[in-house]
């Protein structure tokens, strides 16, 4: 074989070797671009597949809620009006339902007694001044001891005082009014004998009302002296108050603490014993307010909402409701920000890829 038929037939075989790994390239690069079109044909299938929902943004913002108790109306002030002296009642000024004044004239006792009492005193009381001016001058000159004078002055101590008594017996048969009030009780009638002590009216003071309520122990620290509250009685009518009174001592028996609110009532239009509800703010706390529809259960039946993550994955998160607003609801136990589902939860469980569309601030407040 000649060197022109060597080379030659060396000329095929490289030729046919690169025709054979030229082929081989070709097909490995055919397999990988067939490999990435299938992945992402795969993936748009996934994407394509998974469940829409509609989502809102939301904030943690500082909330206070609200604290309601039950609670009932009564008088700021109940005095029993009694007597101080044992006499007969001549004169009731007011009968009961009346309204009085501070100052006012309730009841007047009999005074022809206590106006001889009071001149019988006034009479011994000059007498003894008489006897204890002698005894003095007489100690004076020597014709009286000591002892004598000091008796005398003793006496006369005495006889003031008594006069004293009558006059105070005699002020005591023209009873008042110790402040304004409504006479709520009447217990006796013109010509009663009334001995010391015996009630003769019960006298409520109706503005401001006041209503009782017993907080627990989990909200009594957020309740202050001076605190506003809203006071809405069983009729719906809302009124405002004003917290007068926080215990600092729970009743044994419920371990509640008693809070009083007292309510303006100038024209005595509500009554003692009204059933309300009392309204009052709690601590500030990091809650957020979403739609109520968006509230759900899991399978151990916890109270939560379903999120979105960063992957598109559903994520349930149990929640405290803090108030109900009815068409809303301020809840705790999310982060500061969360993506919440508000349509379509229901159809989703935990690690679900889902397809979020973010629903329009209106829709969301109508939710």
């Amino acid at each position: 074989m000649n060197k022109k038929s060597l080379f030659l037939s060396l000329a095929v075989v490289i030729l046919c070797a690169l025709w054979l790994f030229s082929g081989v390239f070709k097909d490995d690069s055919l397999g990988e671009k067939d490999l990435n079109v299938a992945q992402k044909e795969a993936l748009h299938d996934q994407e394509s597949k998974a469940f829409k929902v509609s989502v809102m943004e939301s904030a943690a913002q500082n909330f206070a809620p609200d604290i309601t108790i039950t609670g009932q109306s009564k008088a700021s002030r109940t005095v029993d009006i009694k007597s101080e002296i044992s006499a007969s009642v001549v004169d009731l000024a007011f009968e009961k339902g009346a309204r009085v004044k501070k100052g006012d004239v309730l009841v007047r006792l009999d005074v022809d007694e206590r106006q001889a009492r009071l001149a019988e005193a006034e009479q011994l009381l000059r007498q003894k001044q008489i006897e204890y001016n002698a005894a003095v001058e007489l100690e004076k000159k020597g014709f009286s001891p000591r002892v004598l004078s000091a008796q005398r002055r003793s006496e006369l101590e005495g006889a003031r005082a008594s006069v004293k008594t009558a006059k105070l017996a005699l002020e005591n048969v023209a009873i008042v009014a110790p402040f304004d009030g409504v006479i709520d009780r009447q217990f006796v009638e013109v010509g009663d004998f009334l001995s010391v002590g015996q009630n003769i009216f019960t006298l409520v003071d109706m503005n401001p009302l006041e209503f009782t309520v017993f907080a627990s122990e989990a909200v009594i620290d957020a309740i202050e002296m001076g605190d506003s509250a809203k006071v809405t009685l069983t009729t719906g009518q809302t009124l405002e108050g004003t917290v007068s009174y926080v215990a600092v001592t729970a009743e044994p028996a419920s371990r509640t603490f008693p809070v009083e609110v007292q309510m303006p009532n100038p024209d005595l239009a509500y009554r003692e014993g009204l059933t309300a509800s009392i309204t009052l703010k709690g601590r500030p706390i990091q809650a957020h307010q979403i739609p109520t529809s968006a509230l759900v259960l899991n399978t151990e039946g916890d109270i939560g909402v379903r999120t979105v993550d960063a992957a598109n994955m559903v994520v349930f998160t149990p929640v405290t409701i803090a108030q109900n607003m009815n068409e809303t609801v301020w809840v705790s136990g999310l982060a500061e920000s969360a993506t919440i589902i508000v349509r379509g939860q229901d159809f989703v469980t935990n690690g679900d890829r889902v397809d979020p569309q973010m629903m329009p601030q209106e829709e969301t407040q109508a939710q």
